[in-house]
């Protein structure tokens, strides 16, 4: 191997200085870069929702709002029993846009926009800007009183306030048995209290039974801000056929729902909800 000259390791020595001059001002750069991300407001944004800030205030705005300010305001108050989020409270963004989520479920919401800002003291302002769907129809009373149409309910109205809804829910059940208490209820169910008529033994045996569940609910306003409730419904089950410890035809009716009471509230300008 021949020697190295002095210009050659000269030469090999300034090349490494450069190098570590050249690694230095890089990570000085990344180093100044990452500072002032970090420094800038959409990144204390982040960070602030991220580690869960004190909420100051919460905003609800609907962009496209309907003539009927009952139904604005029922809206409104859906958005924010749904996002769960209140002043004094710490932010949470997937709690939110998981709420955001149901109320774009249950209402008549198209789009939901979810928007933080700081406000002050290192709180936090949410702004929920919403768009009402335009494939619910137009404004005004509708429902199958209104309209007449069967394919309407089970709401019966709703308009200025007032909603009023029914409910039917029908369920039929069928059974069989062979050989029930192995074919000796004679033994099996001797002295039993439940025992009426003839009972399920050899053979095949089968009965039927079902119930049907009718009610009618609503609510509608008695005031600003204070609303009028209330539901009643019933249930009515029976049964026939060879059961296992009666071939008695029954039936039974019975009040399911029965209520009524008023309900208020209002909200804060810094989005306080007290019902």
């Amino acid at each position: 191997m021949p020697p190295v000259t002095p210009w050659q390791a000269a030469r090999a020595k300034l090349s490494i200085q450069l190098k570590c001059i050249a690694f230095i001002a890089a990570a000085a750069l990344v180093a100044l870069s990452s500072l002032a991300f970090v420094a800038s407001p959409a990144r204390s944004q982040v960070a602030a929702e991220d580690s869960g800030a004190r909420i100051e205030r919460v905003d609800v705005i609907l962009l496209n709002p309907a003539s009927d300010a009952a139904k604005n305001q029922r809206t409104e108050d859906l958005i924010r029993r749904s996002l769960g989020l209140f002043p004094t409270g710490r932010f949470s963004r997937s709690t939110a846009e998981l709420g955001l989520s149901r109320a774009r479920r249950m209402g008549g919401i198209a789009a939901t926009d979810l928007t933080v800002t700081p406000g002050t003291a290192g709180a936090l302002i949410v702004t929920v800007e919403a768009t009402l769907r335009k494939d619910t129809g137009p404004d005004g009373p509708k429902g199958a009183l209104v309209t007449g149409k069967a394919g309407d309910l089970p709401l019966l109205f709703d308009g200025d306030g007032t909603y009023v809804t029914t409910k039917l829910e029908l369920l039929t059940m069928a059974y069989a048995n062979r050989d029930a208490w192995y074919g000796r209820p004679d033994l099996f169910l001797n002295g039993n209290p439940l025992v009426s008529g003839d009972t399920a033994g050899d053979g095949t045996s089968g009965w039927i039974e079902g119930f049907v569940h009718a009610g009618i609910y609503g609510i509608t306003p008695v005031a600003d801000n204070v609303y009028l409730y209330g539901g009643l419904s019933g249930i009515a089950s029976g049964s026939t056929g060879q059961e296992l410890f009666t071939d008695d035809t029954r039936l039974h009716f019975g009040i399911e729902d029965a209520y009524i009471g008023l309900v208020g509230g209002d909200t804060s300008a810094t989005g306080n909800r007290l019902v």
